[in-house]
């Protein structure tokens, strides 16, 4: 059965996993249903309906804790949450995959599987570096044959309300546009808490249309905004000449009155393009 199809019976049914629930094994993963919701009738159903595929979920103490339902595990000074999304790992490759990721960690770390595609890292040492994080992806990705992403949690420091943090940056995980295989809360925020606004702003929605298509200014309005304005970084990312940048900052300028030497005309592009 897949999840689709499953519910149709259980309308309730999630790809997350959350606490006292029921873990159903279908043909297309892994799907949760709150067992405080299900009568003794429909856990019958749905042991038959899934072939007896259904396992009742242990949390861990960190799920537990993160999830509102068990106290805090200790801590030493500090902790970060990293949020993973692999794609394209084959279920019998987990356990090797997740042992070969936690490897790069010292001893102080801990991890939960929140569906067949999401990891969340708890991580103490909050040392590796989001350049350390690239390398290493990027290996496993061809060493699995895989494709993931990293959204860096911020530190917090172990007194930080650490429930209700962890379910922003959630929040912003999920809401996340990859621009590049690793990135951290600083550079999802901008569009995250922005979103609401510019969804219902008629100036944007006319930028919007006016850059409609215009891939290369996109281009240009990114990485100049990547490297804080910084023309000549900007260029050598793009791999293209100084001058010929300057070139079309002053097109821009010209066609659309926006100069990109601005820092303020600079961050409304971005979040036209963002």
């Amino acid at each position: 059965m897949k999840f689709q199809k499953l519910k149709e019976f259980f309308p309730d049914a999630q790809k997350n996993i959350f606490p006292n629930s029921y873990q159903v094994k279908l043909e297309d993963g892994d799907a949760y249903l709150d067992e405080g919701d299900l009568t003794d009738r429909e856990k019958v159903l749905l042991s038959l309906l899934t072939n007896n595929q259904v396992i009742k979920v242990n949390l861990s103490n960190w799920q537990r804790y993160l999830y509102d339902q068990g106290p805090q595990p200790k801590l030493e000074k500090h902790v970060r949450f990293l949020y993973l999304e692999v794609k394209d790992l084959k279920k019998e490759n987990r356990k090797q995959w997740q042992d070969q990721i936690l490897s790069f960690f010292n001893n102080q770390v801990a991890c939960f599987w929140q569906n067949d595609e999401n990891l969340v890292i708890v991580d103490q040492d909050c040392s590796l570096t989001q350049k350390d994080f690239a390398g290493i992806l990027t290996t496993m990705d061809t060493d699995f044959s895989t494709k993931t992403h990293l959204l860096m949690g911020l530190v917090w420091p172990e007194n930080a309300d650490l429930v209700a943090l962890f379910k922003e940056e959630e929040k912003i995980n999920d809401s996340i546009s990859w621009q590049n295989k690793v990135m951290t809360i600083m550079q999802a925020a901008l569009n995250f808490y922005t979103q609401f606004n510019r969804n219902r702003s008629v100036i944007i929605k006319a930028y919007q249309e006016y850059f409609k298509d215009k891939d290369d200014i996109k281009e240009l309005v990114t990485n100049l905004y990547q490297v804080g304005g910084n023309v000549t970084q900007a260029a050598k990312n793009m791999f293209i000449h100084r001058n010929t940048l300057e070139y079309r900052i002053d097109k821009i300028a010209q066609n659309y009155y926006l100069n990109l030497h601005q820092m303020d005309d600079l961050v409304f592009c971005y979040l036209i393009f963002v």
